[in-house]
C-alpha cells in the first residue's frame, strides 16, 4: 500500500502545482496596479487570475480531479475552487501522508502567490478537496498569514 500512496499523493501534488503555477503566472500583479483599481477592475482581475488557474489544472489534472465551483470576489479579494478528485485511491491515503502533502502543496503555492505579489496585494486563494465520493479531503487557504513562515 506504502508505493500506491505516494503515486497517488505525487500525482495530487502535481496537479495542484501545475495549476498555482499556471495561476499566478498568467497574470503577473506588478503589470496591474491591484491596490489602486476599483472594485470591478479588481474583480476582473481575479477572475482572469481564476481562469488561469482551471486552465492549468485542466492541463495539470486531466481526468483525475474537476473544478466543480469557482468564486471569485473582488469586495473580500478572493479566489476559491471547489476541487473532486476521481481517483478512488485516495480514499485510502491515512490523514499524516494527507497533511503532509497539504503543508507541502501550501508552501510551493505560498511561493508562487509571493512571487507574483498576491499576497502583497491582500489577495487570498482558497481550495477545498474534496474525495471521489464527495467527503471533504482537506483545504488550502493562501494568504499572508498562512504564508508567514515559508515567505522570507
Amino acid at each position: 500500500m506504502g508505493k500506491i500512496i505516494t503515486i497517488v499523493i505525487a500525482a495530487f501534488v502535481g496537479i495542484v502545482m501545475m495549476a498555482s503555477v499556471a495561476s499566478v503566472g498568467v497574470n503577473s500583479a506588478g503589470r496591474f496596479d491591484y491596490a489602486t483599481a476599483d472594485e470591478e477592475q479588481k474583480q476582473k482581475y481575479l477572475d482572469s487570475v481564476a481562469k488561469g488557474f482551471r486552465g492549468g489544472f485542466r492541463i495539470g489534472a486531466g481526468k483525475s480531479a474537476e473544478i466543480t465551483q469557482t468564486f471569485t470576489d473582488a469586495s473580500i479579494d478572493m479566489i476559491s475552487f471547489s476541487i473532486q478528485l476521481k481517483d478512488e485511491r485516495i480514499n485510502d491515503v491515512p490523514f499524516e501522508y494527507i497533511e503532509k502533502q497539504r503543508l507541502l502543496m501550501l508552501k510551493q503555492t505560498c511561493g508562487q502567490a509571493a512571487n507574483q505579489k498576491l499576497l502583497e496585494n491582500g489577495i487570498t486563494m482558497r481550495m477545498r478537496f474534496f474525495k471521489p465520493g464527495g467527503g471533504k479531503l482537506m483545504a488550502i487557504q493562501v494568504d499572508e498569514a498562512a504564508c508567514a513562515q515559508y515567505i522570507t
